[in-house]
């Protein structure tokens, strides 16, 4: 009987050591499984501040900066603002109330701009336009009337480089009466928006070791301000020991950089600011992946492998509800959804949601649209407008025989506006259950019409290679 007894204590404890070592197993598989694996180890100490090694404009001194006045004036009449890459909250969703026309729009101005790509800005009636003087052998800054086109003033420096697929890709950024942007070769300005007068000019080049993607800069930079009302541009330099950089506006002078521990080189691909549980962040897609950034001093809170693209990266973050960020690009990268999850001890990890291919979707240039819980773009390997739903379903494509391209695409008044390769102008219905096309306009003679347009009181503007038109969208103006 003792004996019995004995043997049923061992099997029972060795039946409560098995069922442990079966849990213990279980969470460690489960945390195996669900970890991701190009999770990156973020090193626990970061500089928050450090002294730039070469003044700020000392090495812009041979650039031979100039600044020349036009006969143009700022347009009176006209209200709204799009001032900066995709808009007011850098979305490409236009929030005014407006009666589009489906008849033929009225075409008020055209002129003839440098080869490239770079959409405008539009403030307080005047337009930005980075551009290119192939003549003379010069990056320009450009501001134009937007009653008729006319150049208002002009700021300019030496850049003598070949055409490589056109020359300037960016948009500049207007906030508080300070205009930024960054030209071909990493040349990053800030120039007084109304009078043209220059700031600063900066070469990420020659002061953090950028190194210039192919094709040119394509980066647009982002404007931002702190509690005391103090505005500041985000740029990502990617240099040896500068992924991200804070320059203040007015002085020139460096806030705060971001360390780069894997050495990670810059993208076309542009800065995107996001939310995360009230904390305010930047996403960028280096050369290596993707980092998440606290805007207040620059420190790595996360990064992932897990997206990053061989050939070039250029659509920047989608940043959709539930923080979850949506990425896609071009070159058989496809897309992909991820999702930010907080750990116990307060820190954020990565898990992979769902990876779309090429076939399924893929943008190489244009950075898709998040309206109403929906995703929506055009998927470059279909050549078809899509509508994805937030768990990265694609909906519906449409079914007409309509050529998007590589076009840009914004929404306003509950409409999708697109322009595809040669300017023709398509108008559907945004509604997540279908396809509902209004209607199609040649408003652009042209090719290459990638430039992201403006749409400011009903006027957009929009580009191809060599041409930026502003047409009147609004329904009964003639």
């Amino acid at each position: 009987m003792k004996i019995s007894k004995g043997i049923n204590g061992i099997i029972l404890l060795f039946s409560l050591f098995v069922l442990a070592l079966v849990l213990l197993l279980g969470r460690g598989l489960i945390l195996f499984f669900s970890a991701d694996p190009f999770e990156l180890r973020i090193p626990l100490e970061q500089k928050a501040l450090f002294v730039p090694k070469v003044e700020s404009g000392s090495a812009t001194a041979d650039l031979d900066p100039q600044f020349q006045k036009g006969n143009g004036v700022p347009s009176k009449s006209i209200k709204g603002s799009w001032p900066q890459f995709r808009g007011e909250q850098r979305d490409a969703i236009s929030r005014e109330k407006l009666d589009l026309t489906s008849e033929n729009p009225k075409k008020i101005w055209e002129i003839p701009i440098g080869a490239g790509y770079a959409g405008p800005a539009v403030v307080d009636g005047t337009v930005y336009l980075i551009d290119y003087d192939e003549k003379n052998r010069r990056d320009l800054v450009r501001a134009l009337s937007l009653d008729d086109g006319r150049e208002i003033w002009r700021f300019s420096w030496k850049n003598d480089i070949p055409s490589d697929h056109g020359f300037s890709r960016t948009i500049p950024a207007v906030k508080k009466n300070y205009c930024v942007g960054i030209g071909p070769m990493g040349h990053a300005f800030c120039l007084d928006a109304r009078s043209g007068e220059k700031k600063w000019l900066i070469d990420l080049v020659a002061q953090y070791g950028a190194k210039i993607p192919n094709w040119y800069a394509g980066q647009c930079v982002l404007l931002d301000e702190d509690h005391q009302g103090k505005v500041f541009a985000v740029l990502a330099p990617a240099g040896p020991d500068a992924l991200l950089i804070a320059i203040d506006c007015e002085s020139g002078k460096e806030l705060w950089r971001t360390a780069n521990p894997f050495q990670w080189k810059m993208t076309h691909s542009s800065v995107v600011k996001m939310d995360l549980d009230g904390l305010a962040t930047y996403l960028y897609c280096g050369s290596g992946g993707v980092f998440g950034i606290r805007a207040e001093d620059g420190k790595i809170l996360w990064g992932t492998s897990a997206w990053k693209i061989i050939q070039a990266t250029c659509p920047s973050p989608l940043v959709l509800s539930d923080r979850k960020i949506f990425f896609c690009g071009g070159y058989g990268a496809g897309s992909m959804l991820l999702q930010l999850e907080k750990t116990d001890g307060g820190k954020y990890r990565t898990r992979i949601l769902k990876k779309l291919k090429e076939s399924e979707f893929g943008s190489t240039q244009q950075t898709p649209l998040w309206y109403h819980d929906h995703i929506w773009g055009v998927g470059r390997s279909a050549g078809k407008f899509c509508c994805i739903d937030s768990s990265g379903n694609v909906l519906w494509r449409n079914r007409t025989k309509t050529k998007f391209g590589d076009g840009p695409y914004i929404i306003a008044d509950n409409k999708i506006l697109a322009v595809n390769d040669n300017g023709l102008l398509i108008c559907a219905e945004a509604v997540p259950n279908q396809w509902t096309p209004l209607f199609e306009k040649q408003v652009l003679d042209g090719h290459e019409c990638w430039g992201p347009p403006a749409l400011v009181d009903g006027r957009m503007i929009l580009r191809s290679i060599d041409k930026m038109i502003c047409i009147d969208l609004r329904k009964g103006k003639k």
